[in-house]
């Protein structure tokens, strides 16, 4: 065997259903040719937000959003705006500041383009570490989003994907990131199983033959670890509802984009995916870096919540605590949550579960958290809702959608038929194929990362969010096991 490579494949905004169906339809051949095997087709839950960008990370870093400070694909920085201390106060993935994402990312840690130096990328925004060569697509992402954003040919970008892909294969890479974009955007435009989408499936399907077709060629095969994953789900919207204009019907003055050049507002709200978003909330009559505490905006906001909570959009509603307790609240009742010293989860619920769990009260591990609720409505929910909140740039109040719903309208163009970014199940359930076996335990997107050092031999640092799958047996860690 010679020297080992990775080609990681996103098929953006891809379900694991979906494809599924289509697989055991023959609908997609080449598919079914490289992953055989029930244990190289299995599902795992992405993070929150299930958002284009910050979903990315797992993969790259092993960390969620949240230890890296890039909570949304939209986010506001209260401490930086009140302090003006030279560091970035808002942003927008969605366009021009994307190129800004590598700049934003936490320092300290490291991506997989730096720990495998002969590294290729095709189209992701976040590429820190990629040598000059290998970013095969530095200067044309941006080109090609603007032509597809106006076309709604994605096609054509996805063609181009697949030519780089097989390109890159010339520079004998390491590790390959290829990001396909085409069925996200087709969901986007219609729901996510339309013609045109499934369309894009059969697209990717073709680019996986073409690029086993060059491996087998190269006699490479058995040296590449190739992975087909997804950064977060997809479901048709019914309706939206335009959060930053409703929170300014209620009274407030918000700042969101596109309307950045507010200066006198004493909220922010900022929207991913769409179906998630970040509510920040003025203390007074100046910004200060402390955020508003659940009980300040109980105090002070308290219709505000009470107001959110009611509305059908919206399926959770989180604030926090000054001593780091999250407070999840719904139509169906409140739950508390904090991480205790030993970094296990503790879990009430009051009046009802707001999440809708079965006695998940109590201490847990956060392997046992994901394994007991793999499949409820709100899958690894209290893992990835403290997450969130761990992030300086986190919301004073955290809104997730109600499936069906987005929470972005009249600037979102074109019209958002489908989206992701919201907690629920139909958003966090994602594919993951593997040419290597994956085990039959519930998985994160996260463990991918230490999946792929594995392979190549290379250390697992620590203070990753991802798990050392070779360490998992029966669906649980040795750390949960002693729960």
């Amino acid at each position: 065997m010679g020297r080992r490579r990775i080609i990681l494949l996103l098929a953006d905004g891809s379900r694991p259903d979906v494809l599924g169906a289509l697989l055991a339809d023959g609908a997609l051949p080449a598919i079914a040719a490289a992953f055989p095997e029930p244990a190289m087709r299995r599902e795992a839950t992405t993070v929150f937000p299930s958002t284009t960008g910050p979903a990315f990370l797992p993969f790259l870093t092993g960390c969620y959003p949240g230890r890296l400070n890039m909570p949304g694909i939209r986010w506001f920085d209260r401490a930086a705006w009140a302090e003006r201390n030279g560091a970035p106060s808002y942003r927008s993935y969605v366009g021009l500041e994307s190129f800004r994402m590598n700049a934003d990312l936490a320092a300290g840690r490291p991506t997989l383009f730096e720990i495998l130096p002969r590294s290729v990328n095709i189209f992701s925004s976040v590429n820190r570490g990629v040598p000059r060569r290998g970013n095969l697509t530095a200067l044309s992402r941006a080109a090609w989003w603007g032509y597809a954003h106006e076309t709604s040919r994605w096609d054509r970008v996805s063609e181009r994907a697949r030519r780089h892909l097989l390109a890159a294969l010339d520079l004998d890479p390491e590790f390959v990131f290829c990001l396909v974009p085409d069925i996200d955007n087709m969901s986007h435009l219609s729901h996510c199983r339309s013609d045109i989408a499934i369309a894009a499936y059969r697209r990717f399907d073709r680019t996986v033959g073409d690029l086993f077709a060059e491996l087998d060629r190269r006699r490479w095969r058995d040296d590449t670890l190739v992975m087909v994953v997804s950064d977060h789900g997809h479901m048709a919207v019914q309706a939206h509802l335009g959060l930053p204009e409703w929170v300014g019907r209620q009274g407030m003055r918000p700042f969101y984009y596109p309307r950045i050049w507010r200066r006198e507002f004493d909220s922010a709200v900022m929207v991913s995916g769409n179906g998630m978003a970040h509510v920040h909330v003025r203390r007074g009559r100046e910004w200060s870096a402390e955020p508003a505490w659940d009980d300040y905006l109980r105090q002070h906001c308290g219709a505000l919540l009470d107001a959110l909570v009611a509305r059908p959009e919206i399926g959770l509603v989180a604030t926090r605590r000054a001593d780091g307790t999250v407070v999840i609240r719904s139509r169906a009742g409140m739950a508390f949550l904090r991480r205790t010293a030993d970094g296990r989860l503790d879990y009430r619920a009051e009046g009802g579960d707001p999440l809708g769990y079965d006695g998940l009260d109590g201490v847990w591990h956060p392997d046992d958290v994901l394994a007991a609720t793999w499949r409820t409505r709100y899958p690894d929910g209290p893992v990835q809702l403290m997450q969130v909140f761990d992030s300086s740039r986190s919301g004073d109040i955290v809104v997730s959608a109600e499936p069906g719903y987005d929470l972005r309208d009249t600037h979102e163009r074109p019209e958002h038929r489908s989206g992701h970014g919201a907690l629920h199940e139909e958003h966090l359930r994602v594919p993951w194929l593997s040419t290597a076996p994956l085990p039959d335990v519930p998985l994160r997107t996260v463990d991918a990362f230490p999946f792929v050092l594995r392979w190549v031999g290379k250390p697992i640092p620590s203070e990753i969010d991802g798990r050392d799958l070779a360490n998992l047996e029966g669906g649980l860690s040795a750390a949960s096991r002693a729960r």
